[in-house]
């Protein structure tokens, strides 16, 4: 092998061998960079009081169940030996939560009032309200606990009501869906009807008719958002029916038929909507 064919041979394997080393060098890189972090968080849970505020977003960041988020809640409180009573406020439903007492009527009352306020403190007595949106906490408190643990709970309380805030989003996008899809069965309910009104007078229509009055039935149970199977089962039954008209086979019967079954798909979707929006 001549000295150039070597030569040659180490110029081309020497990018190869640095791109594999730049490799190398970010692993390494990425691996110190996850130690720290975990050295970093091992330092924050130390702290009694930030530990228990990650703990709680760690456990409420996805969790949807209320009930799941007041448990949470509770076990971060349960460092400070402070009597209390809080609340999850959510536009369909107020939870309230007192820890290991019970919560009296004149409790629920007083701090569903309280939290009408604007103001994020309301102190009265011995009670200091923090107070947001979505999340509110009355805790009998002295000048001293005041001094101590009021900034740290007024964290705990705004980590509680961005939870709760990002649950109140979703679930408010999840009632317009669900009111786009009440509108769109609805409409596509009154299709059928029409049909089964062209069909009792059927003479007076053309096989075009039908067809137009197909596709936007098509059209309408594709703004319904289903899955593709039962999107897909639904439109094989209207397809059916249609055939029939083409062929001029149909009779009012066989339509009525055809109708019911797609009816009864919708209204299952329809029981499916208003379970998921309790």
């Amino acid at each position: 092998m001549s000295a150039n064919r070597v030569v040659s041979l180490v110029a081309n394997n020497a990018p190869q061998n640095e791109l594999e080393l730049s490799k190398q060098k970010i692993a390494e890189l990425e691996q110190s960079f996850a130690s720290v972090n975990q050295m970093a968080l091992g330092l924050l849970r130390s702290n009694s009081f930030l530990g228990g505020m990650i703990e709680f977003f760690e456990r409420c960041s996805e969790s949807r169940d209320p009930s799941e988020i007041g448990v949470a809640m509770e076990s971060a409180l349960s460092g400070y030996q402070l009597p209390y009573v809080f609340i999850l406020n959510l536009p369909e439903q107020h939870y309230v939560f007192g820890g290991k007492n019970y919560v009296t009527n004149l409790q629920f009352d007083v701090i569903t009032t309280l939290t009408l306020q604007r103001e994020r403190i309301v102190n009265f007595d011995q009670y200091t309200l923090i107070n947001f949106p979505y999340f509110s906490i009355c805790l009998t408190m002295t000048a001293e606990d005041n001094e101590a643990y009021l900034d740290d709970l007024t964290r705990l309380a705004q980590v509680a009501n961005y939870v709760l805030a990002d649950l109140v989003r979703e679930t408010q996008e999840k009632m317009v869906r669900q009111g786009i899809m009440q509108r769109a069965l609805r409409r596509t309910e009154a299709l059928l009807d029409n049909i089964m009104k062209m069909a009792l007078d059927c003479g007076a229509h053309s096989i075009q008719s039908f067809s137009d009055l197909k596709w936007t039935i098509q059209s309408s149970i594709m703004g319904l958002d289903l899955d593709t199977e039962t999107e897909q089962s639904i439109f094989n039954i209207v397809d059916q029916l249609m055939e029939q008209f083409e062929h001029q086979q149909a009779s009012t019967r066989i339509i009525e038929n055809y109708i019911r079954s797609v009816k009864e798909n919708l209204s299952q979707l329809n029981a499916g909507c208003a379970g998921e929006t309790k």
